[in-house]
């Protein structure tokens, strides 16, 4: 789960996932492009930069094919259509976009700016965007005894799923000469208490969630933590200091400061099972030569890297990154709680494996260039 609004503990966006799995060996023109500027001078500015990105990018094949310049030049052209269709549409700080050689595209907003680039390489460049990605939608359940409504949360926008308000059956018991008193009857569908976490679980399944409570008595949200399943409760968290009068910008960062801690509690014990693996069970890589080795054999599960090294090493990230993902593995950028260890324990780049590498395989030099690009 990625929790961080900054997106650094972003994975890729299922759309940029797919678009790498099925690129990787198509030549890709990426463009990392922050938000058009409000001013003239600035917006002119801006197109003069990209522009001459480009143009740098296109001389650098000077030595290349017809073919391959060919290619480059169609890239380029579809990129500045696809940039005038989209051109202040992207309401978030910066985007990226990918236009390959066989005619596909692809636009993905950024959470933070980023610093501008151009790339031109065999797949989409991926590195700038694990600093920079949206986190994906979460799940926002306010939720007490009788009352929850369920929001979207995607980056700031916060939307309403569903309201729902569940109210015990009190009807009038014909064998009694008054009115019963309120909750005298359990419900027909049980109680509500329940009822609300029972609904509210069938709404966050398979789905990230932050539960918050709107009153701070209510035990609802520690009934509906603890009816969610092992695997989707590590993917939740409550966030009481939320009120029924708090703002929407309120709701928002109290969420997200949930996720964040959230994130940075799943990646320690993440880091923490991992550095054991590596002692023990060997189902573990850690720096950059046993991750290349692990890769090329296939055996990567999950892959760690600190945010310093995808900005030190980039190159050898994006190498690194389409293999993995190529192999149904996954990306994961550690938070700031974590970094700090993954930069002692292993240089700033860790993997969990399927499976032990031989120690045979241990003797074999790092794979450069023919997996992953040696940090230099």
């Amino acid at each position: 789960m990625s929790e961080q609004a900054t997106g650094t503990n972003a994975p890729l966006s299922a759309s940029l996932f797919t678009f790498a799995k099925t690129h990787r060996h198509v030549p890709t023109l990426s463009l990392y492009l922050n938000r058009e500027p409000q001013d003239a001078a600035g917006r002119s500015a801006q197109r003069v930069e990209l522009q001459h990105a480009l143009d740098v990018a296109r001389r650098r094949l000077d030595g290349e094919s017809k073919a391959t310049r060919a290619m480059f030049d169609s890239c380029e052209r579809r990129l500045h259509i696809a940039l005038a269709r989209r051109d202040g549409a992207m309401g978030l700080p910066a985007f990226a976009c990918f236009v390959s050689a066989n005619g596909d595209a692809l636009f993905e907003p950024l959470a933070v700016p980023t610093d501008p680039s151009v790339a031109w390489r065999n797949g989409a460049r991926i590195a700038p965007y694990l600093l920079a990605a949206v986190a994906p939608p979460a799940l926002v359940a306010l939720v007490d005894s009788e009352h929850a409504t369920i929001f979207r949360l995607t980056g700031e926008t916060l939307a309403v799923v569903e309201t729902r308000d569940d109210h015990p059956d009190a009807d009038v018991a014909t064998h009694m000469g008054s009115a019963p008193r309120e909750r005298f009857h359990a419900g027909t569908r049980g109680e509500t208490q329940t009822d609300a976490a029972a609904r509210v679980r069938r709404e966050v399944h398979a789905r990230h969630v932050t539960a918050t409570a709107q009153r701070g008595s209510s035990a609802t949200v520690p009934l509906v933590l603890r009816s969610l399943p092992l695997e989707l409760s590590r993917r939740a968290a409550a966030a009481e200091s939320i009120l029924t009068t708090s703002t929407v910008p309120e709701i928002v960062a109290l969420a997200q400061a949930a996720l964040r801690a959230l994130a940075g509690t799943r990646q320690n014990e993440l880091l923490a099972d991992l550095l054991n693996g590596a002692r023990h069970t060997h189902h573990a890589a850690l720096g950059f030569a046993e991750v290349s080795r692990a890769i090329a054999l296939h055996a990567v599960n999950h892959l760690l890297v600190s945010s310093a090294y995808v900005r030190e090493y980039p190159d050898a990230i994006d190498d690194a990154v389409q293999a993995v993902l190529e192999g149904g593995g996954r990306v994961e950028v550690v938070g700031v709680s974590g970094e700090e260890t993954l930069e002692t324990a292993a240089a700033g780049i860790a993997a969990r494996l399927r499976f032990a590498v031989p120690a045979e395989a241990s003797a074999l030099p790092p794979l450069s260039g023919r997996v992953m690009a040696a940090p230099v």
